[in-house]
């Protein structure tokens, strides 16, 4: 194993923000060792990224300014040579990790101080005089933990139990706003970089998200609520962060800020599978794939949710029961079922309209109608309690303009009526 540690200038959860996510490019191994320390196993990525030293620089440019690299075949060895100020900090063989361990002094171990002390007390000073001492005399001495630490370091003891980042299944980050604003253009700007964090994070784990929250906090001194939830959804699973800004630009342009915007939060619950997108095999004149689903999120930004409706039929013989609408909320990701043999109307009214049928041929707008297609017999609803039977002969009628309609002869003697308009 090779790691990589970074001891950082300022907390983690100080640092700037996507440090995570960016260097969860280089390798899905990351954990943090302390508050100021990230450890990177990068021993499966030395290849990708051109070597070592090319793998450092490319870490190293991600990175806050004043940041320090230590390179080692332990994590803990890596972190220690980190924290040194100056010397050697890079180790790749097991004995020279040793060598340079051995001339640090016992403080750099993350010890008990009664256990540093105790050392002091018995004059040693340096981790290769640690290591010359008795093994059996130390853990009698109560010294067992510090032998462990001691181990784990120089490699012959498995790690410890470290928190690794980016195993949650969801994604969350905030940000300061440098001054209030009311501007939509600046909260576009600060929340562009939350989402371009998020793309990242996304791409370490080959995913995609079709929903994103974020919430505007506003100043608590101030009547009125405290934040300003926007919600932007998409019709597939995406991950280009320009796709997420064009819907956070959508909302703001619309939506006039109650207060003065002070922080961003970005939250991202559930995280899909990628599903790749191909080219075509041939060079056809078609809209490339996806243009359909940003129309629908562009629309549903622009007009809202519950603006938008999708066919869902369900499984019934009378056609006024198969017709359903959902909202975007509701509407199942589900293969729908198969369309009808024959052809059937995408505009299906709500109640019949009973049409004037002399000598038995009906007639709209006073016109007659040319019945081109049909009988198509459809019977139902004689076996649900409560419910009427139904018989009915549908036909495919058209006028003199070329228009065509769905109509129907109720087998009842109630007559002729229109159920439904073609395009």
């Amino acid at each position: 194993m090779l790691w990589i540690c970074l001891h950082l200038p300022q907390p983690v959860t100080a640092g700037p923000p996507g440090l995570a996510a960016r260097l969860l490019r280089y390798t899905p191994h990351l954990a943090a060792l302390d508050d100021q320390a990230l450890a990177l196993e990068v021993e499966g990525s030395l290849r990708l990224f051109g070597g070592v030293r090319a793998l450092l620089r490319a870490v190293r440019q991600d990175c806050p300014p004043g940041t320090v690299t230590g390179l080692a075949p332990t994590a803990l060895g890596a972190c220690l040579m980190a924290r040194r100020g100056h010397g050697a900090r890079h180790a790749l063989r097991p004995h020279t990790l040793a060598r340079h361990l051995d001339a640090l002094p016992c403080e750099a171990l993350p010890a008990a101080p009664d256990s540093l002390a105790a050392l002091r007390a018995l004059g040693c000073r340096r981790l290769g005089q640690l290591r010359a001492l008795p093994r059996t005399g130390l853990r009698n001495r109560g010294q067992a933990a510090l032998l462990q630490i001691l181990d784990q370091a120089y490699g012959q003891a498995a790690p410890g139990d470290y928190r690794w980042l980016g195993d949650d299944g969801g994604f969350v980050l905030a940000r300061e706003l440098d001054h209030r604003s009311v501007s939509a253009t600046a909260v576009e700007a600060a929340g562009a970089s939350l989402i371009r964090a998020l793309c990242a994070w996304l791409d370490t784990r080959q995913g995609a998200a079709d929903e994103l929250e974020l919430d505007l906090g506003h100043d608590e001194r101030r009547a009125g609520p405290s934040t300003t939830p926007i919600r932007l959804r998409t019709a597939q699973p995406e991950w280009a962060a320009e796709r997420f800004i064009g819907l956070l630009r959508e909302h703001l342009t619309r939506r006039r800020l109650a207060a003065p915007v002070v922080r961003i939060a970005l939250r991202c619950a559930r995280i899909l599978p990628r599903t790749p997108r191909t080219a075509p095999l041939l060079l056809d004149d078609s809209p490339p794939p996806g243009r359909e689903s940003a129309l629908l999120d562009v629309l549903r930004a622009r007009l809202g949710a519950d603006c938008l409706h999708f066919p869902d039929p369900r499984p019934q013989h009378i056609p006024e029961r198969t017709d359903r609408w959902r909202t975007e909320a509701a509407r199942p990701r589900a293969r729908l079922p198969e369309r009808s043999p024959r052809s059937r109307p995408l505009w299906l009214l709500a109640h019949a309209v009973a049409l004037a049928a002399p000598d038995h041929r009906p007639m709209i707008d006073g016109a007659p109608l040319t019945l081109v297609s049909g009988p198509e017999r459809i019977e139902g609803g004689w076996w649900t309690q409560g419910q009427a039977p139904v018989g009915r002969d549908y036909f495919i009628a058209c006028d003199a303009r070329g228009a065509r309609y769905w109509v129907y002869r109720d087998h009842h003697g109630a007559g002729w009526f229109l159920h439904g308009l073609f395009g």
